[in-house]
């Protein structure tokens, strides 16, 4: 079976609780495990593990959670011909269950349309927002973000009201903003959050803040303050803010800055790149989108960027913008980088609210490949 759902809709989740409940005889895999570099091993791994479950328990669930980003890989498709050898062609397949999770969309499309193995599954989408709710979707987002288990939440309720989750949340408030601090400080040292966030981290994670500011579940629940007093935040003024960036960026010979939203700000991200040259000499690799809703583009918006010294432009396609949402500092040095706030507090144009920068070891994308692939303006 494979169910594809927006990003932030709780499969990792799922697919945790799933383990959890079916308990030694379920194997949980995970595609942004699956680098460039560790892929062939990991598939090797993943495939003895299997059948030792199978031939101990008798049967074995496969829970593959990202998928997508796993077939994506340059040996994507062997991991799909093992698959397919495992779970349909081979002759203990009927004793081998599996569960997919994967994005609605991105770069992943071609990989999976057509796919020998995911094209012979059932398909099931996750709930999306209750058609009772739709009405109340602007005053939903202010309150939980983009948080669909926070939405849900309230959606349970016979007279639903935001208060009421607000409250369930402020009530393990402390514990919460502990938890997601440790969390932080484990994913600067290894790059990744660890696993044992609880179901209302991750929800609230999503449901911090909206539109560069924080959400009524953020200042209400008092976790805004509670992690504001744990972190340095991104400075307000334009000055500072190009010094933090340089900061961050002044050990790599190249990065790229991938953020689809920064264009309709062209003036100030010329201002801050011209403030940031003076700190760093690194180049800076501008993947953006070339008309954001609300902006016309203009080729002197690529002009002007590309007279900033070592700054360089390129546009995403149109298949790649929708798993390009997060906002993304990468070395191409190496695989690290960092996960930024969004554009316009980057460019110290909004408060920063409860939005840090978290370093990372590496990114679910191949980032040199991504660039390479986008469009050139020139």
């Amino acid at each position: 079976m494979t169910t594809a759902g927006p990003p932030r809709s709780q499969k990792t989740w799922l697919a945790k609780r799933l383990k959890e409940m079916l308990g030694e005889c379920a194997i949980i895999a995970s595609g942004k495990a699956f680098t460039e570099p560790d892929q062939h091993s990991l598939r090797s791994e993943l495939l003895t593990t299997l059948r030792s479950t199978r031939e101990q328990h008798g049967l074995v669930v496969l829970l593959f959670d990202d998928i997508h980003l796993a077939l994506a890989r340059s040996g994507g498709g062997l991991l799909e011909q093992a698959l397919v050898a495992e779970l349909i062609d081979g002759p203990m397949a009927t004793d081998t269950a599996a569960l997919f999770l994967t994005r609605c969309s991105g770069p992943h499309k071609s990989r999976t349309t057509g796919s020998p193995l995911l094209t012979r599954t059932t398909k099931h989408p996750l709930p999306t927002v209750p058609a009772r709710l739709q009405g109340s979707h602007r005053d939903l987002t202010a309150a939980f973000g983009d948080s669909l288990a926070l939405w849900h939440e309230y959606a349970r309720a016979r007279q639903p009201r935001i208060a009421d989750v607000v409250a369930r949340v402020s009530q393990e408030a402390d514990l919460i903003a502990d938890d997601v601090t440790q969390a932080a400080r484990a994913a600067n040292r290894t790059g990744r959050f660890p696993d044992s966030l609880a179901w209302n981290d991750l929800a609230s994670l999503s449901g911090l803040s909206w539109e560069g500011a924080p959400t009524r579940l953020s200042t209400e629940s008092g976790l805004d303050e509670l992690l504001r007093r744990d972190s340095a935040g991104w400075p307000s003024a334009i000055g500072d803010a190009a010094r933090r960036f340089a900061g961050l960026i002044d050990s790599s010979s190249t990065v790229v800055w991938c953020d689809r939203y920064l264009l309709p700000h062209t003036d100030r991200l010329v201002e801050f790149l011209h403030a940031v040259r003076q700190h760093s000499k690194t180049g800076v690799n501008v993947l953006t989108m070339k008309e954001p809703p609300g902006h016309v583009y203009s080729a002197s918006d690529a002009r002007r960027l590309l007279a900033v010294p070592g700054v360089r432009l390129r546009f995403m396609h149109r298949g790649s913008v929708a798993s390009l949402h997060d906002r993304h500092l990468a070395s191409l040095d190496g695989g690290g980088g960092f996960v930024l706030p969004e554009g316009r507090v980057v460019l110290a144009l909004a408060a920063a609210g409860s939005a840090v920068v978290a370093p990372t070891s590496g990114f679910p994308i191949d980032y040199a490949r991504m660039w390479a692939e986008s469009i050139d303006p020139t």
